[in-house]
């Protein structure tokens, strides 16, 4: 293999991800999600051949739009063509709605593997359909949004409170793809589709719960709408055989309040930090 290139790497996930390679000796080139098209097309059409590119880029994650949706489409097409063009292996962050949603990135992501088939025996590409992903830096999920109401003293919108889900924390999910990128670098076979999560569901009811009985902090929770648009149950099967993953939900919502708390007291309100380090192991 030449080179290790990440597209999005500023992202929540991919701040986790640089680090955690660079902890295992990798040096990866960052390009970074927030530049315009064209500017991260140019980063990549020095692409050296037989490498990695790692693909983590969506706005439509972010936007919820359809137009956004198109738009990820366009430049993973583009990406795909240079990886075919330098004979290189595409690792692409897909979602675990792929199985039933319906969101505008869900859509993003099933058509993405659509995409890829077109590309097959020409490219080498795994999916990596990442689960409930939570952890210190986050900018919304439901962990985030409960850890906010709590030191906020704010109020919790709860929807569909019976859904299940995997949640994972961000570290494993860095660890994960690290051993991904391992796997590549020794030419294992990868299958097509690999799925980032501890393979253990969680009630969303449950999880507050449990948030609250881990840090003895009370949380105001109103019903909110129901979701229509996402699967019932979202529970990771095609896990890397041999990983586990080191933080249980309970030691994850722990570190991860930990960081949101010291935020709050060196920056003040509001703010967040990247602040990467394993709590103790704990059994998952």
């Amino acid at each position: 293999m030449s080179k290790l290139y990440i597209v999005g790497s500023s992202g929540f996930i991919g701040q986790h991800l640089v680090q955690s390679l660079r902890n295992s000796r990798y040096n990866p080139i960052c390009v970074d999600d927030g530049d315009p098209k064209a500017e991260v097309l140019d980063k990549l059409t020095s692409v050296e051949s037989n490498s990695i590119i790692i693909y983590l880029a969506s706005r439509s994650q972010h936007t919820h739009k359809v137009e956004s949706a198109i738009s990820d489409l366009q430049v993973l097409s583009d990406v795909f063509e240079i990886a075919k063009q330098s004979g290189s292996t595409m690792l692409v962050a897909s979602s675990s709605a792929v199985s039933g949603g319906n969101t505008p990135y869900a859509c993003f992501a099933k058509c993405a593997e659509i995409l890829a088939a077109h590309y097959k025996g020409k490219v080498r590409t795994c999916f990596l359909r990442i689960y409930s992903v939570y952890g210190p830096g986050q900018h919304d999920n439901l962990i985030h949004r409960a850890i906010t109401s709590i030191l906020d003293k704010s109020t919790l919108i709860v929807s569909s409170g019976h859904f299940i889900r995997d949640w994972i924390h961000v570290s494993d999910v860095a660890t994960y793809i690290t051993q991904v990128v391992n796997q590549v670098y020794n030419r294992k076979p990868l299958p097509p589709v690999l799925h980032i999560g501890t393979g253990r569901g969680l009630p969303v009811n449950t999880a507050i719960d449990l948030i609250e009985e881990m840090l003895d902090k009370k949380i105001q929770k109103v019903m909110g709408s129901p979701i229509v648009n996402e699967p019932v149950v979202s529970v990771a099967q095609k896990i890397l055989q041999g990983w586990k993953p080191e933080f249980n939900f309970e030691s994850g919502v722990s570190w991860t309040y930990l960081s949101y708390e010291k935020s709050r007291r060196t920056e003040g309100p509001g703010t967040e930090v990247f602040e990467q380090g394993v709590a103790q192991k704990a059994s998952a």
